[in-house]
């Protein structure tokens, strides 16, 4: 049904952290093989072997994960707006975003969620 209603469509298909080839197998049936000028399917995979199983043009590219000043620094501009801070707000902030391990995609999608920003707010206010 999906297949058919792509076709001779253009479209964007994002499909995020593919984890097989047997899985990319399983869901590239769904979309058209001809027909579709223009479109395509944007896949992200932590697999190297499922990411050149599914180019069809060798066209993926390896991210590196993000050293601690990175994940810092992005951590600071989404959660505090790049506002000054105080040195301890600045240590506890960065211990927090070690822990992502240079994940940008961790760093952001928890941060969205206003709960650690409040948290981090509440250990840092000694009023």
């Amino acid at each position: 049904m999906l297949q058919k209603s792509l076709k001779r469509k253009r479209y964007l298909i994002v499909l995020d952290a593919l984890y097989s080839c047997e899985v990319w197998d399983g869901v590239r049936q769904c979309f058209p093989t001809e027909d579709n000028a223009g479109s395509r399917i944007l896949l992200t995979t932590r697999i190297n072997e499922v990411a050149c199983y599914a180019s069809t043009e060798n066209l993926s590219l390896q991210m590196n994960f993000m050293d601690q000043d990175e994940s810092w620094n992005l951590f600071r501009s989404v959660a505090f707006s790049n506002e000054a801070l105080s040195s301890e707000f600045e240590t506890i902030g960065k211990k927090i975003a070690g822990k992502f391990h240079g994940l940008s995609l961790t760093i952001v999608v928890h941060l969205y969620g206003d709960s650690l920003v409040l948290v981090l707010k509440a250990i840092t206010n000694k009023d």
